[in-house]
């Protein structure tokens, strides 16, 4: 938002919260003296709101304003009620251990919410779940609550707690009591979902507020140890809600017991470093594999979590550990997702930075596919072979071609990565860039002196540069390619020449491009899909017209 549009928004949203001042006036002498004494500033208005809140509904104003400074995503009116549910079991110690009470629901929540926090709110109507959104009037509310501006103002220190560690710890604490009432492993069986509209969000949620939280120490500590040690059917529960090892799985309420993962790979997951050597102990291989990321040690590494990787080493993991001899280690599960710091401990407590194995085969191939130049760099530095051929891709140059990273690209050659390096699958490195339309990489490549006119690449590949750049239709790839010497009726690879190759994909334009640069319409190819052009153009009804036009333009 631009300077100017962000004043006037500005000035709107005061303008605003001036009238809603005034339309409490009940009389003209009231009316004029809230006009003389009028706050001019936000900051003026907001400390004026927060403390004409009444005293009696303060500490629930403050839970409802901390949940929707510090949430993840736009929360629903009915998860704020629940919210609003979850509370002290000893009022007079706010540390004592919390509980969700479904019969402390406010009986008109929208209203009483709106009662309690005044102006501060709006509600929405979300037309994509038709539920009813709330959130804070502005975001400079969530600035202004951030800030220790209001602390200056003595009738607004009640709110002194809206520090983001202590409130993360708080929403934290809040989402636990709610996962910790679900203890019965039957519960979804004899309860409705969506009668419990915070269950999602907390079960989603609830770790990342307590990573947050900074140091994880009493009730939070405690919550989080129980959840993870004696309330086994709650830790069930929840990971029927959310399951961290695959996030984008819906809530599968149904799933059985013996399919929920060992709490100690979950702490390792998330990096609930508190909790991982009180669970050693229920461990009998720390290096088993047990969840979708592999071991313990994989998951943290695929995640990043740089002071757990350290832990879990520190506690007797094996750093080249595999689930078997084809499988990642977590030297790949770090390099994949370019988390350099992890890669750098794992290879100083002697991870092999050559170790093949897993869908990328090396390390270097699975950071250089996903872009990781930093990663990439790194790997190299500690001697990782910049042309060892295996995994998926065959080289870390043909996955990075493939994927369109100049820079990786430029880095894997200035440390001698070979150029014409062939591959079984994926042919050569310049076959990747042409078929995914990588022309910046296709550019590199023939100026580090990429053979055009190499015929490699499996069976279901298309053996020249040309055919892969024909079958994806970028002409002006192509263009590059016979200007530097390609054979335009080059034959090889899945569909034996460029020609056939367009034309079974359906590119008309590449078809017609083909011809005027001299391909032979008429060329056949025995032990392939299709014998020629004309075969290959059977369901391609403009491909095969535009050959027509073609031929008839050419007779004598």
């Amino acid at each position: 938002m631009t300077g100017k549009k962000s004043n006037e928004v500005t000035r709107f949203l005061l303008v605003k919260l001036q009238l809603e001042e005034l339309k409490e006036c009940m009389s003209v002498q009231e009316l004029k003296s809230t006009l003389r004494n009028m706050p001019r500033t936000l900051d003026a208005i907001f400390r004026r709101i927060l403390s004409n809140i009444r005293p009696c509904h303060r500490e629930r104003a403050k839970t409802v304003l901390l949940w929707l400074t510090l949430s993840f995503r736009t929360l629903y009116v009915e998860e704020i009620e629940d919210v609003l549910a979850v509370n002290p079991t000893n009022k007079a110690d706010p540390d004592s251990d919390m509980a969700f009470d479904p019969d402390s629901r406010l009986q008109n929540g929208q209203d009483e919410i709106f009662s309690i926090c005044s102006s501060l709110v709006k509600v929405e109507r979300d037309p994509k779940t038709k539920r009813t959104t709330i959130q804070l009037a502005h975001l400079s509310m969530k600035e202004y609550l951030l800030s220790n501006r209001y602390q200056s103002e003595p009738s607004s220190t009640w709110l002194s707690c809206i520090q983001a560690g202590p409130s993360h710890c708080s929403i934290a604490r809040t989402s636990l009591s709610y996962l910790l009432y679900f203890e019965r492993g039957d519960f979804f069986e004899l309860n409705k979902l969506e009668d419990f509209p915070l269950a999602r969000y907390a079960a989603q949620f609830w770790f990342e507020h307590a990573r947050l939280a900074g140091d994880v120490t009493g009730p939070l500590d405690t919550q989080m140890q129980g959840l993870f040690g004696h309330h086994k059917e709650a830790f069930a529960n929840w990971i029927r809600l959310f399951n961290p090892d695959v996030p984008q799985e819906e809530p599968k309420i149904r799933k059985k017991s013996r399919e929920v993962r060992s709490p100690w790979y979950y702490a390792s997951l998330l990096g609930l470093n508190n909790l991982i050597q009180p669970l050693l102990a229920s461990v009998s291989d720390i290096n088993a594999p047990v969840g979708f990321a592999g071991n313990a040690l994989q998951a943290a590494s695929f995640r990043g979590l740089d002071e757990t990787v350290a832990l879990l080493l520190a506690l007797g993991a094996d750093v080249n550990a595999r689930a078997s001899s084809d499988r990642h280690d977590a030297l790949h599960a770090a390099s994949y997702s370019g988390h350099t710091q992890v890669v750098r401990t794992l290879l100083e407590a002697g991870a092999d930075a050559d170790s093949c194995g897993g869908l990328y085969g090396y390390a270097l191939q699975a950071a250089a596919y996903n872009g990781h130049e930093e990663t990439v760099r790194l790997l190299l530095d500690k001697a990782a072979s910049v042309n060892a051929v295996g995994g998926h891709w065959g080289t870390a140059l043909i996955a990075a071609s493939w994927s369109g990273f100049s820079g990786v690209v430029k880095l894997l050659l200035q440390r001698h990565a070979e150029v014409n390096l062939m591959a079984e699958n994926f042919g050569t490195a310049l076959q990747a860039a042409s078929c995914d339309g990588q022309e910046t990489v296709v550019d590199v490549l023939l100026e580090a002196g990429a053979d055009v006119k190499l015929v490699a690449g499996g069976p279901e590949w298309f053996g020249t540069a040309l055919q892969a750049a024909a079958s994806s239709g970028f002409e002006s790839i192509a263009r590059k390619l016979i200007d530097r010497g390609a054979g335009v009726n080059a034959r090889g690879g899945k569909y034996g020449t460029p020609l056939i190759a367009a034309a079974a994909m359906g590119q008309e334009s590449m078809v017609q491009f083909l011809l005027n640069e001299g391909a032979d319409l008429h060329a056949e190819i025995e032990g392939k899909e299709y014998k020629n052009a004309w075969e290959a153009t059977d369901r391609q009804n403009l491909v095969k017209q535009r050959l027509r036009d073609w031929m008839r333009s050419h007779l004598p």
